[in-house]
């Protein structure tokens, strides 16, 4: 034991030296960028070539949404440079002081498309496939390849015909990706994307009159180094405007902003609320109401009986709680999707999940599962078997002493359960956005409709409205059930 304890007490003095040794300083200048997730391939390219040429330099490449990339800088992320999606963002960040509007430049453009599976064998003209079927595009609310789309379908007198056809992701990349498996059977997106897909083809190309110009500009933020500033002369270099000519977008030289035509994208977001809310409680509801009863059969199985392999259920039981939201949602996707086998299956019947709020609410049961399960299992043990035998000695069949009591006695837990799962519901966000995308008034919740708004620079109204709004549901639902249950154990002790 003493030898134990030595051991122990060696490794946490070795760790704490570690720790105190000062670590030298890199002999490489960092330049950290951040980039819109179109720019990824191109970016990667073009400062490998960088890296190449300027050994002495890292570049550090971050992508995600524009919007997303913007707040983060605007709350004084370190970053050097930032190549955004659409010039709105760089204004929002001039009125936050982060960049100087002189510093902007216009370092690509890009061209809208839609686009097909490659292997289809529909020869219809492409309004006619828009009409006719599910087709994805960027969210218009906020992804600037979906305000593009809006705006050119809007201009060939189409958008209200085929709006309800809409598939809306909050990339462009994750569109790309629905199209490719064939879940949808067309997509609206740019050119530059399906330079990267070898299983897809081009069916339209949209005029530039049809929407703003879509300008991909740059600028090194106020707080940027020195080797920031030599990687963003870099990017104009030849090599590197060729290297973004190769991945489908335009080169445009070195114009700054204000010769790029600078468009203003995004709209006002004004939040229809009720929509919205009655929406996400529905979604909430129809998950407790079939998920409640299948966890309570699940937490009596664990809870009474021992068999082979309750290990492995108790443990598949809690995966959804521990496992990335995300993997959840693309596991539904190719298990319910259009091409799964399940709903390939259900689709027979007339059950659809993908892109439906049905799959939100399937979603949303399956992530709160584990918070259902566990209260309803430790209320179910905590019934003192003297009661159950008593049942048993007075005669009482199987379901006698389930109605009369277990179901009583383990009421807290279902109640404890029900409430944590409603909460997690109303708050599900990545199972739900990779399964079902963010459809207004088909599929976004609240939860969905924060992040809509929050990605647009002028949603932060909007956004903190129905923040207030999910906080008072939550907590109305906490409250409720703890007056619940402090009622239901009074009226025990009685």
């Amino acid at each position: 034991m003493r030898c134990f304890i030595k051991y122990i007490w060696l490794l946490i003095s070795v760790f704490l030296m570690s720790a105190a040794v000062t670590v030298p300083a890199s002999s490489q200048d960092r330049v950290v960028v951040f980039a819109a997730s179109s720019m990824k391939d191109a970016l990667d390219q073009i400062s490998a070539s960088f890296e190449v040429d300027h050994p002495e330099i890292d570049i550090i490449l971050s992508y995600a949404s524009s919007g997303v990339l913007a707040r983060q800088i605007a709350n004084d992320a370190p970053v050097d440079l930032f190549v955004s999606a659409s010039t709105d963002w760089m204004n929002y960040l001039v009125e936050q002081s982060q960049v100087k509007q002189n510093d902007i430049k216009s370092l690509a453009e890009n061209q809208l498309v839609v686009v097909a599976p490659e292997n289809t064998s529909d020869n219809s003209d492409w309004r006619e496939i828009l009409e006719r079927g599910r087709f994805v595009m960027g969210d218009p609310s906020h992804v600037p390849a979906g305000i593009y789309a809006k705006q050119a379908l809007t201009a060939q007198s189409l958008w209200v015909k085929v709006s309800q056809n809409a598939v809306l992701t909050e990339n462009i990349r994750v569109a790309l990706g629905i199209v490719e498996r064939q879940e949808a059977g067309a997509g609206i997106l740019y050119q530059s994307d399906v330079q990267l897909s070898d299983r897809l083809q081009i069916i339209h190309r949209f005029s530039d009159k049809d929407h703003a110009k879509i300008s991909y500009p740059v600028v090194r933020l106020n707080a940027a180094n020195d080797a920031a500033g030599i990687f963003f002369d870099y990017l104009f270099t030849q090599g590197a405007q060729s290297t973004l000519a190769a991945y489908g977008f335009n080169s445009v030289g070195a114009q700054t902003a204000s010769e790029a035509a600078d468009h203003q994208i995004f709209e006002n977001p004004t939040p229809y609320l009720w929509p919205i809310i009655f929406l996400s409680l529905k979604v909430a509801f129809v998950a407790m109401l079939f998920a409640v009863p299948l966890a309570y059969a699940v937490a009596f199985l664990l809870a009474r009986y021992e068999f082979r392999g309750k290990a492995f259920v108790q443990a598949l039981v809690m995966t959804p709680l521990v496992m990335p939201p995300v993997v959840t949602g693309y596991l539904l996707l190719l298990l319910f999707g259009n091409k799964g086998e399940i709903g390939q299956f259900l689709s027979y019947f007339g059950v659809e999940f993908a892109f439906k709020w049905t799959g939100a609410a399937l979603a949303a049961g399956l992530m709160a599962f584990p918070l259902l399960v566990r209260p309803m299992r430790l209320s179910i043990e905590a019934i003192d078997q003297g009661v159950v035998d008593a049942a048993n000695t007075l005669g009482a069949n199987v379901w006698t002493r389930f109605r009369t009591v277990f179901l009583p006695l383990s009421l807290p837990g279902i109640i404890a359960g029900a409430v944590l799962g409603f909460a997690k519901s109303l708050g599900e966000f990545g199972a739900t956005i990779t399964f079902v995308s963010n459809i207004p008034d088909e599929t976004q919740t609240l939860s969905l409709a924060i992040y809509s708004f929050l990605q647009s620079p002028n949603g932060d109204d909007a956004a903190l409205t129905l923040m207030l709004i999910s906080i008072a549901i939550a907590l109305g639902a906490v409250l409720l059930s703890e007056m619940v249950s402090s009622r239901l154990y009074r009226k025990g002790q009685m």
